[in-house]
């Protein structure tokens, strides 16, 4: 007989290994099974092993067994009806997992009886278990069902059609504005009722909640956006948006040596009562510059957001059509409180924060806000406001020492004071 296998050799050696490769998946998916989608009609009430790798619970390499329970509900409408393919949504925290992933989300869809059910939420997470429930043709709904109601698979939970808005966009001549796209809240949103208007500026809103306040915006480029406050009667009286021209005004966003600062979001903050209208926001571009030119007319705020730094607002007058911006990176300072004879940790003293706007005004502190510190040890994080600070103070103080002023602080850092007692 040669050395050579014979091709039955090799046939068997591919069927061990494709056996081999079925029992592990089938056994990793038995182990992932609590964290998968389950059937919507499978209501199971037993209970069920949810897999944890979180250190300390087992021998490096292994999964610890942590017992989860069966959760159901069921969704109906106004007259009774079952309500199925609503999609449910379940979060929840659970602390026997990793750190960092113990933020746990299971998407469902509820059965042709509007039921649904999930086999593995741990039982201590049930009183901060988030549900909501989403439906294109009713009304969103995050209820908050007991523990109880939860394994028993007994909760109910009635979806609403709520009402219809419809009305008209225009211009400020009274034209209508086609292709203006129109949304509850402040602009376009997932999960939010919109429409497109047609040639004649014409729009409808379907399943709106019923008996409320709702805020109507209508946004299109070279306009600014269009805002209301609807009350959502039943029916709801035809509304009316107006959308004046766009607006333009632009800046710069630098730092306290004016060098730009690039990836700066600049958004519209508040108008006319309104937060955040029609979502408008841009980036500063690498000089540190931006433009807008869908801004409402009339006063405004303005706000500046980015990593690492302070945000700011600012107002921006009506007719004005500049604002520039100085933006500070976020301080943290922390240090030791030492008595300046014994060389000791000062086990009980306050901080007082304080700042100054620019080099020739003395710092103002925030006596109000004094913070209390043991163990002769302190961290903080200077609090920014809507006016950039040109530097940051730390006022230390204990009883039967003097008290201590930091020098300037424009940067994080550390920063240690000695007391001299006082007799």
């Amino acid at each position: 007989m040669s050395g050579k296998s014979s091709p039955r050799h090799w046939i068997g050696l591919a069927a061990a290994g494709a056996l081999f490769l079925v029992a592990v998946a089938g056994t990793s998916a038995w182990l992932v099974r609590s964290y998968v989608i389950q059937p919507a009609s499978a209501v199971s009430l037993t209970p069920a092993l949810a897999v944890s790798a979180a250190p300390g619970r087992g021998a490096p390499g292994t999964v610890t067994p942590v017992v989860g329970v069966a959760i159901g509900g069921l969704v109906r409408d106004e007259q009774g009806a079952p309500v199925p393919n609503v999609r449910v949504r379940l979060a929840w925290t659970d602390p026997s997992r990793p750190q960092g992933q113990n933020n746990q989300n299971i998407m469902l869809s509820t059965d042709v009886h509007g039921r649904w059910s999930f086999n593995g939420v741990p039982q201590a997470a049930l009183p901060s278990l988030n549900l909501s429930l989403r439906h294109r043709d009713f009304v969103g709904l995050n209820p908050r069902p007991t523990p109880q109601s939860l394994m028993a698979a007994g909760d109910v939970a009635v979806l609403s059609h709520g009402v219809d808005v419809s009305g008209t966009v225009v211009d400020a001549m009274g034209w209508p504005v086609a292709g203006a796209q129109v949304s509850t809240g402040n602009g376009p949103g997932r999960w939010q009722p919109r429409d497109n208007t047609n040639d004649q500026g014409r729009f409808a809103l379907h399943h709106i909640p019923r008996g409320t306040t709702v805020t109507l915006t209508a946004v299109r480029n070279g306009f600014a956006a269009a805002l209301a406050n609807v009350q959502t009667t039943d029916p709801v009286r035809p509304v009316r948006l107006v959308m004046p021209q766009g607006r333009l005004f632009s800046g710069e966003v630098a730092d306290r040596l004016g060098k730009p600062v690039p990836d700066v979001a600049v958004t519209i903050y508040r108008w006319n009562g309104f937060t955040n209208p029609g979502n408008v926001r841009v980036n500063t571009d690498q000089e540190g510059l931006y433009e807008i030119r869908d801004a409402p007319a009339g006063a405004l705020d303005v706000q500046i957001t980015k990593d690492g730094f302070y945000s700011q607002i600012q107002p921006l007058p009506a007719g004005r059509m500049r604002l520039d911006f100085v933006i500070s990176p976020v301080v943290m300072m922390r240090g030791r409180v030492i008595d300046a004879k014994t060389q000791r940790p000062i086990q009980k003293f306050s901080l007082v924060t304080g700042s100054r706007a620019s080099p020739d005004q003395p710092p103002v502190f925030a006596e109000a806000n004094a913070r209390a510190f043991t163990g002769g040890r302190y961290q903080i994080t200077f609090d920014g406001d809507n006016k950039p600070a040109d530097a940051w103070f730390i006022r230390i103080e204990a009883p039967g020492y003097a008290s201590a002023t930091s020098p300037p602080l424009q940067q994080s850092g550390r920063q240690m004071f000695l007391l001299q007692p006082v007799h």
